[in-house]
Order: structure tokens, then C-alpha cells, then sequence
């Protein structure tokens, strides 16, 4: 990182099996994303979850603008993970 380091996202679990941004997600995402001096563009937040005993991944692109000014946008992903079981 040449010595730099800068916040991407973060990470969690949640008691459901789908991992889909809560409404407590969703808040904490716009106070990262319009909060601060130099706030990020973009955040992303990811979720496991599980099928069963299989983990599912969700992950989610939050965007600044659409906290701003309701033009940005929330990319949605949730994808199995073959082969690793809890």
C-alpha cells in the first residue's frame, strides 16, 4: 500500500439466512458515505449467510449520491460459495 491505507468496506454476519443490507446497514452506510471531511464515493458492505450448511456471500456497493441526492446506486450480490460448509 506504499504506506497509505484507506477504509473499502466492512464485513458481518447476520442472524437470517439471506444476507441482504439490514435497515441498521443501510443507515450506517450513509453516515460513512456523507459523513467527514473527504467522504468516501463508495462503500462496500459484505454479509455471510447461510442455505442450510452452505455459506452464501452478499455483497453490496453502496454510492454516496444516492444519499445525496437519490441519483446513486445500491449493487446487490449474493452468491453461493461451493465447498465451504459451516
Amino acid at each position: 500500500s506504499r504506506g497509505s491505507t484507506e477504509f473499502i468496506g466492512m464485513w458481518h454476519t447476520h442472524p437470517q439466512d439471506m444476507p441482504l443490507p439490514s435497515q441498521t446497514d443501510v443507515a450506517g452506510m450513509a453516515q460513512l458515505l456523507t459523513s467527514g471531511e473527504k467522504p468516501p464515493l463508495k462503500s462496500l458492505l459484505l454479509i455471510v449467510g447461510w442455505a442450510g450448511d452452505e455459506v452464501l456471500l452478499g455483497t453490496s456497493v453502496f454510492d454516496r449520491r444516492i444519499f445525496q441526492k437519490g441519483h446513486g446506486s445500491v449493487n446487490l450480490a449474493v452468491t453461493h460459495v461451493p465447498h465451504l460448509r459451516i
